[in-house]
């Protein structure tokens, strides 16, 4: 068992990496051609597969139930982390601690059935019984509301990993011109009158400081670690691998799980294991310089309790893809994922006979596609943190498709932008936008990139743009170019949204309306608090407050502004952080045979199963608040079976 206390960031990771080194040393002294699996090479109670958000807080949940289980995480990476190492770091957790204390109400069945709406639109009736939901989704979703704000009171009450709800902040001398500091963050879909507390249910956690030597508010007081466009994916991670190796739980990477160990019972079969292959790939959380590199060493782990499996999706699997996401739906750029994302769990559900569901299904994003094609895995650097459209940056900036036409609400989430793309004529997208948002909105995070060639422009007039277009599209055959009335149906387009900037009313697709639209547009001010442009002996102007007219009079609505002058464009595909189809699991965690039925001893949580959120994004953190969530579950579950 393993313990770790006091220690910074950096003596984890190297600990842990030289620990699986050894594994894989020791293990390489038995030299073989090819695999050989001993009966028994190592026995826990719980056996956890994937070292990320999921993976630690089952692990963790298992001890919580049970401080005497013996647990061990395996992971095929190099590093711990996956694919939560290059997240956000949010939970989307429903009638947490922080909205319980600031008086706002969550109540549960309203929360169920905000969650039921999105999550399964198809079956959602709002008077019907389970809100027409099948028994297992509903059971899911209340499970789901049960236990998430029990799991984080747990891990501040015990330090695990202390945490806040999110809320906006700014650097002293940052402007808030639209009086967001100290807000709750907004849910995705705020205006849907299922949601009675339309903020306040995304958490992050504190900044990692294992020594106690750093103020616990720091977080909270930093605009870029607390303001649109944070990266506090490693805050969470560290938090709970340090609470891991406090709790002795053991980790082992370079391991992936290459089969599920079943055994015959009396009432049927139980998974009592896993099969493991050692696997080198070179490869960190932040990039992947090398790809696969299996060794013929072979182990099986043992477990008493059960099997947890917290894996990627199937994302970094090009023939998985391919066969799920089809016609239309085809996605035209990738995803963040890490690189063992391959959907092992999916292959072992066909040859066990495994539910799967919401194959069809991914944590949607756009990509800024050239930006994307440069570096399509993250080999050279951490280019997801690049190519990765989280917000749409601009005011005078409008999105169209091959013919000009405008397709969807530009400041709306990200998953839901992404969808737009999923009709013949919308595979790929072009963001245009003028001068003012080229100087004013630049910056990571949204589509105006300070790096790379992705920016098209500067064009004099808009037929220019529409010929700079056509003319890198030729570089991209894929796209299908532009169609042949491009350049006439922009200039309507363009017509027809500044009348709407004006009026500050969008009719088309409600631009501005929803509290979401403008925290998303105001991520600006994370890198323009200020206008560098703004003419001398004027006064600076933020992003936000320099949208007005020629009189110094400030549009009605603070997302659109006419589209005036120098016009750009960028290329956007259709991409995704992971996939969140696989296995069919219960309220528990348990993954389940085609009739319905628990597997004994096999439980599964994260984007390697069926998400329960089915085809909803509810928020941010809508990806890691239930696979954290039913991690825990499982593991709490885990630990109370019976030894085999």
């Amino acid at each position: 068992m393993s313990t770790t206390e006091g220690i910074s960031r950096r003596q984890v990771l190297k600990g842990t990496a030289a620990t699986a080194v050894g594994i894989g040393l020791a293990k390489a002294a038995v030299g073989s051609t090819g695999p050989a699996y001993a009966a028994t090479d190592l026995v826990y109670d719980v056996v956890v597969v994937g070292a990320g958000a999921a993976g630690f807080s089952a692990a963790l949940g298992v001890v919580r139930q049970d401080p005497r289980a013996r647990v061990v995480i395996v992971d095929a990476r190099p590093t711990y982390g996956g694919t939560t190492y290059r997240s956000g770091g949010r939970l989307w957790v429903p009638n947490n601690a922080d909205m319980r204390a600031a008086g706002l109400k969550d109540p549960r069945e309203e929360a169920i059935a905000y969650m039921a709406r999105l999550a399964h639109p198809e079956a959602y009736k709002p008077r019907a019984t389970r809100f027409g939901l099948q028994r297992r989704h509903y059971a899911q979703l209340g499970a789901y509301y049960d236990f998430g704000a029990d799991m984080l009171d747990y891990y501040r009450r015990t330090k695990i990993m202390p945490w806040h709800a999110e809320t906006g902040v700014f650097l002293p001398g940052v402007a808030d011109p639209l009086g967001l500091a100290g807000k709750f963050a907004p849910d995705y879909h705020p205006e849907l009158e299922e949601n009675v507390p339309k903020a306040g249910r995304s958490i992050m956690p504190e900044l990692f400081d294992p020594t106690g030597t750093m103020a616990s508010d720091l977080g909270r007081t930093t605009t870029v670690g607390n303001f649109g466009s944070s990266v506090y994916g490693p805050d969470v991670i560290e938090w709970l691998n340090l609470a891991a190796r406090q709790a002795g739980i053991d980790v082992h990477l370079g391991t992936r799980m290459v089969d599920l160990v079943m055994t015959k019972t009396l009432t049927g079969s139980a998974v009592t294991g896993i099969k493991t292959m050692t696997v080198v790939d070179g490869g960190t959380t932040l990039s992947e310089p090398v790809g696969y590199l299996e060794v013929p060493i072979g182990r099986t782990y043992a477990a008493r309790r059960g099997v947890i499996v917290t894996a990627g999706g199937f994302s970094k699997n090009n023939a998985k893809l391919a066969a799920s996401f089809t016609g239309s739906k085809a996605l035209t750029g990738g995803g963040c994922a890490v690189v063992s994302a391959v959907g092992d769990l999916t292959d072992m559900a066909a040859k066990y006979g495994f539910m799967t569901e919401h194959m069809d299904q991914a944590w949607f994003v756009q990509n800024i596609y050239e930006q994307y094609k440069s570096d399509p895995n993250s080999t050279l650097s951490p280019n997801y943190l690049l190519f990765q459209a989280y917000w749409l940056a601009g005011d005078s900036m409008i999105v169209v498709n091959r013919r000009g036409q405008r397709v969807t609400n530009e400041k709306a989430n990200y998953n839901d932008r992404t969808r737009a793309h999923f009709s013949a004529e919308n595979r790929f997208l072009f963001s245009v936008f003028d001068k003012h948002s080229y100087d004013s909105f630049v910056g990571l995070g949204g589509q105006i990139l300070p790096i790379g060639s992705s920016v098209i422009g500067p064009a004099k007039s808009l037929p220019e743009l529409a010929g700079l277009l056509a003319e890198r599209l030729k570089q991209y055959p894929e796209t299908g170019g532009l169609a042949s009335d491009f350049t006439a149906g922009l200039a309507a387009t363009v017509q027809r949204f500044n009348g709407f900037a004006r009026t500050g009313v969008d009719e088309d697709f409600h631009r501005g309306e929803s509290s979401i639209d403008v925290w998303w547009h105001a991520f600006c001010l994370a890198f323009h608090g200020y206008d560098s442009s703004a003419a001398p002996g004027v006064g600076s102007k933020d992003c936000i407050s320099s949208n007005t007219d020629e009189n110094g009079t400030p549009y009605p609505n603070v997302t659109m502004r006419p589209l005036a002058g120098e016009y750009y464009a960028v290329i956007l595909s259709s991409g995704l952080q992971d996939t969140k189809g696989g296995p069919a699991i219960d309220e528990l965690g348990r993954i389940l045979d085609t009739n319905g039925v628990p597997v004994a001893g096999l439980y599964g949580a994260g984007n390697c199963i069926a998400s329960p959120a089915g085809q909803g994004y509810w928020g941010a953190g809508g990806t890691l608040g239930p696979a954290t969530v039913f991690g825990h579950i499982a593991g709490r579950h885990a630990a109370r079976r019976l030894s085999l």
